[in-house]
């Protein structure tokens, strides 16, 4: 699991959420398979086509695909990138679901 990563809400005066870039260089995947409880998060394709894991199945997304996660299994999910060229991607999350900076 490797990808890069800014993020930019608390900058911008941010408090209940956080947003963030993904760099997903070409075979790698942000995280494993997994679901956010009890908060909801969102996620736009702004470069690149990366494959999309939910429970309804696995997909291709294009640039400027919107993909909503519900809170719970239901909004289990990961993406990975199967291509020669990095994925950039964007994700609209609660602040208390993201990893500290230490």
């Amino acid at each position: 699991f490797r990808s890069g990563l800014f993020r930019f809400g608390k900058q911008l005066g941010a408090e209940k959420i956080a947003t963030s870039v993904y760099e997903l260089p070409p075979g790698q995947q942000i995280c494993p398979y997994h679901y956010e409880y009890p908060e909801e998060e969102w996620l736009i394709v702004l470069h690149g086509r990366p494959m999309l894991r939910t429970p309804e199945g696995t997909e291709a997304l294009e640039p400027w695909d919107v993909v909503f996660f519900p809170p719970g299994p239901d909004g289990a999910h990961s993406v990975r990138n199967d291509t020669d060229e990095t994925v950039r991607r964007t994700t609209f999350e609660s602040p208390s679901e993201l990893p500290s900076s230490t």
